[in-house]
């Protein structure tokens, strides 16, 4: 049920990406979103390793999967919303 619903997450944004290729040159955000979804891919791909392959490790099965997804919306806030201003 997990990974369904993080592959339409995954898609959703993927879709996003995809329809906003032809915005204004004045409003370029390429760079933050390559930067975003490098860090989505990546992370989902770990994510998803440590939930099929390594289930039994306690990093998994204490829930700590949580916090690594939350490092992960916090690095894409850090990306999209905080760096742009500076």
């Amino acid at each position: 049920m997990y990974i369904g619903i993080s592959f339409m997450l995954n898609t959703l944004f993927l879709m996003a990406i995809y329809a906003l290729r032809h915005v204004q040159d004045e409003f370029s955000i390429s760079i933050e979103f390559k930067c975003t979804f490098a860090i989505w891919s990546i992370s989902s791909f770990v994510m998803y390793f440590m939930l099929i392959y390594e289930e039994e490790r306690t990093f998994v099965r204490n829930s700590a999967i949580d916090y690594f997804e939350i490092t992960r919306n916090l690095l894409c806030l850090l990306v999209t919303a905080i760096i742009p201003v500076y």
